[in-house]
């Protein structure tokens, strides 16, 4: 339907904004591209992170975009103008992974250093840190929130009550 051409490096992730008319891509180039379906115009570009861009995600309500990449850096920027966001650190690796509860409350980050982080999306307020044996690459959510899950490439699922911090199950 329509070609896509601006990042200059290799792209590693993409997502859509809730009603499908905005489109993030996060790029080696250290970019996210945020894409309006309606508009041929160039894409707006946001390049703050230090490194590659692994992971993208707008929250279900639309009003947030998550980034994070290489340079251990999560990034939050209110849509739809963008401007200045917030940085939220605490990782100690890449971040390959970013998820919205789906009341657009909490944000959880996966990454190379064996945790999934919780967060307060509004505000950025570390909530939680979670153990994983190894690097997180997916993160999302169940029960509206209640419960995260993180997988990563050794094969294993974890799940975690967000409200006690108790891992409640482990799939191998």
């Amino acid at each position: 339907l329509r070609k896509l051409v601006g990042h200059t490096g290799v792209v590693n992730s993409l997502a859509y904004a809730p009603g499908g008319r905005f489109l993030a891509s996060g790029s080696e180039d250290k970019t996210v591209r945020i894409w309006d379906s309606r508009e041929e115009a160039k894409p707006r570009t946001l390049s703050v992170h230090g490194g590659a861009i692994y992971a993208v995600a707008f929250s279900p309500d639309g009003r947030l975009l998550a980034s994070g990449g290489a340079d251990k850096t999560i990034r939050i920027w209110d849509m739809p103008n963008g401007g200045k966001p917030r940085a939220l650190t605490g990782h100690m690796g890449a971040i390959y992974a970013v998820a919205f509860s789906s009341d657009s409350r909490l944000l959880a980050t996966g990454g190379e250093d064996k945790t999934v982080r919780l967060w307060e999306a509004r505000t950025g307020k570390a909530l939680r840190t979670f153990r994983h044996p190894g690097p997180v690459i997916a993160a999302s959510f169940l029960e509206a929130g209640r419960v995260v899950a993180g997988a990563s490439g050794q094969t294993i699922v974890k799940l975690w009550d967000t409200g006690t911090g108790k891992e409640l199950q482990s799939f191998s």
